[in-house]
C-alpha cells in the first residue's frame, strides 16, 4: 500500500491502519513465524484485526473491559510458556522492530475474541496432538531453506579502461593487467587493499560484500575456493576495464530454528483462528466493517 500510516478499514469507527499490519506481522514473526509481507498476508492479518475490533466493540457495547491484571497476568503466561523472560522478550522484539503496544494489543484482541466467544458458548477448547506436531516440525526444519549457506566476503578491486579503439583498448588492458598484478604482488590481505593499490592511477576499490557462495558462477567459485581465504585472484578483463577479486574469509550462516514448543503453538493457534473465524462471522454482523480498499475484502 501506498501510505504506511493510513487507514486500511474502520470498525464501528474504530481504524485499523497499514501500520498495526505491518506491526502485528512483525510480531509474529519475532515469536518463530515466518510470515511473508505480500498482499495476501496483509490481507489476513487485516482480517484478525478486524475480528479484534469487532469483538472489542461488541464489549464497548456491552459495558465490557478486559481488566489490566486480566491483561497482565495473560501476558506473563505467555512468557512463561516460551520459557523466557519478559526483559529478554522485550529486547528481541525491539530488535525485531515491534511497537511495545503490538505485544499488548495482540493478547488484548485475542481476549476479547474469547470473550465473544463465551457469549455465544462457543467451545474455544483446542488441542493438537503430539504426532502433528513432531510431522510439523520436521516439516519445517527439514525445509532446504533451512539448510546452512555458506557465504563468502569479497572486496573488488577496478582498473578502469577508457572507451577507445580496439587496438588501443587491448592495449590498455594490457597496461591494466601489468598494474593489477602489482597491486596483488602488494597484497598481504584484505585490509592492505587500500595500501597495496595507493600508486597506481584511477583504482577503484569496492566495499565488502557477503555473497551466498553456491550462487555464484562456477569459474569464480571455483578460483576463490583454490586460491583460498584471505587471498586475491585476477587480473580478470571485463567490457569495463580490469578486476581484482579479494576473497575475505568465509563463514556459515544457519538460520534460526523455531523449538517444538513454537510449532505447537502455531499449530494451535492455526486450529483456534479457524474457530475464531466462524464465530466471528456472526459477530460481524452486528458491526459495521469498512474496508478502505476494496482488494481488502
Amino acid at each position: 500500500l501506498k501510505n504506511a500510516q493510513g487507514v486500511a478499514a474502520t470498525v464501528d469507527d474504530l481504524p485499523v491502519t497499514n501500520f498495526d499490519i505491518s506491526q502485528r506481522i512483525n510480531l509474529e514473526n519475532a515469536l518463530g513465524a515466518r510470515l511473508a509481507t505480500d498482499f495476501p498476508t496483509r490481507k489476513r492479518i487485516l482480517g484478525t484485526l478486524v475480528n479484534e475490533k469487532v469483538a472489542k466493540s461488541k464489549a464497548s457495547q456491552l459495558k465490557f473491559n478486559i481488566p489490566d491484571k486480566d491483561l497482565e497476568e495473560s501476558i506473563d503466561n505467555m512468557v512463561k510458556r516460551m520459557k523466557v523472560s519478559r526483559v529478554d522478550l522485550e529486547k528481541r522484539l525491539r530488535e525485531k522492530g515491534v511497537d511495545q503496544g503490538t505485544l499488548k494489543n495482540q493478547i488484548e484482541g485475542t481476549m476479547y475474541i474469547r470473550w465473544v466467544m463465551s457469549q455465544q458458548q462457543t467451545d474455544t477448547k483446542v488441542e493438537v496432538d503430539e504426532a502433528t506436531v513432531d510431522a510439523k516440525y520436521n516439516e519445517i526444519v527439514s525445509d532446504p531453506r533451512m539448510k546452512p549457506v555458506t557465504v563468502v566476503t569479497l572486496q573488488q578491486v577496478d582498473l578502469p579502461v577508457e572507451k577507445t579503439t580496439e587496438a588501443m583498448r587491448q592495449q590498455l588492458l594490457y597496461a591494466r593487467s601489468v598494474e593489477g598484478q602489482q597491486i596483488m604482488q602488494r597484497y598481504k590481505g584484505c585490509r592492505s587493499i587500500k595500501a597495496a593499490s595507493k600508486d597506481v592511477f584511477n583504482v577503484k576499490v569496492g566495499k565488502r560484500i557477503e555473497a551466498d557462495l553456491s550462487k555464484l558462477p562456477p569459474p569464480l567459485r571455483k578460483a576463490l575456493r583454490e586460491a583460498g581465504s584471505g587471498k586475491m585472484i585476477g587480473p580478470i578483463p571485463g567490457p569495463t576495464g580490469i578486476r581484482l577479486i579479494a576473497n575475505c574469509g568465509t563463514r556459515k550462516i544457519e538460520p534460526p530454528r523455531p523449538s517444538r514448543e513454537q510449532v505447537k503453538a502455531s499449530l494451535r493457534n492455526e486450529r483456534f483462528e479457524a474457530v475464531v473465524q466462524q464465530a466471528m462471522a456472526k459477530a460481524r454482523e452486528d458491526s459495521f466493517v469498512d474496508y478502505k480498499d476494496p482488494a481488502f475484502r
